[in-house]
């Protein structure tokens, strides 16, 4: 629904890189068909569509052209890192395994980092990118042994934020800096 939603409002807009947004949705609900799929295979191909859409989000951003305030790469950086160390030190993902998983958090970092971008134009990008890392925490908690029906809950409700306030914050940005189309302004 929020692509329908975004090619429904974007359709006479023409900015740079407008395109990556669908398709960074589209993987997405490949890989969230694939992750209903208990099989190890599955939940790893969903994991790498899950970064292919996010380094798409990012080929969005790249085409976008704003400065960053250095404190808040500072701080995207910070929290991706203290993520990484916290699963390391809580030892969630058990030594050599997951390598798929922190491949996947690192690409989360990347995006966090290239969402800061459009923080002065909408924060909703980035709180966007947070909840996905937090999500993905949830998730990986679990997939090592902790499975909790609540907390997968809080999981998939995270997630569901974190695509609507990502998708949201892009819209916004779109709707504002995007000129419209000659041909539907006639």
């Amino acid at each position: 629904s929020l692509l329908a939603f975004f090619i429904s409002r974007t359709a006479g807009i023409s900015i740079i890189g407008k395109s990556w947004i669908p398709l960074a949705l589209i993987l997405c609900m490949v890989a969230d068909l694939l992750s209903l799929q208990q099989s190890v295979g599955f939940q790893n191909a969903s994991l790498i569509l899950l970064g292919v859409a996010h380094l798409s989000f990012g080929l969005f951003y790249i085409g976008q052209k704003h400065k960053v305030q250095p404190l808040y790469l500072i701080l995207a950086s910070a929290f991706g890192g203290a993520l990484f160390w916290l699963f390391y030190y809580l030892k969630v993902i058990p030594v050599g395994e997951g390598l798929l998983t922190y491949a996947y958090l690192a690409v989360l970092g990347i995006h966090l980092v290239a969402s800061v971008k459009l923080i002065d134009q909408s924060p909703w990008p980035a709180l966007g990118v947070l909840l996905f890392m937090i999500a993905q925490g949830l998730f990986t908690y679990q997939q090592y042994g902790n499975e909790d029906k609540y907390l997968n809950m809080v999981a998939v409700a995270l997630y569901g934020l974190a695509l609507y306030s990502l998708i949201i914050g892009l819209l916004g940005y779109v709707e504002k800096k995007g000129k419209v189309s000659e041909h539907l302004s006639d």
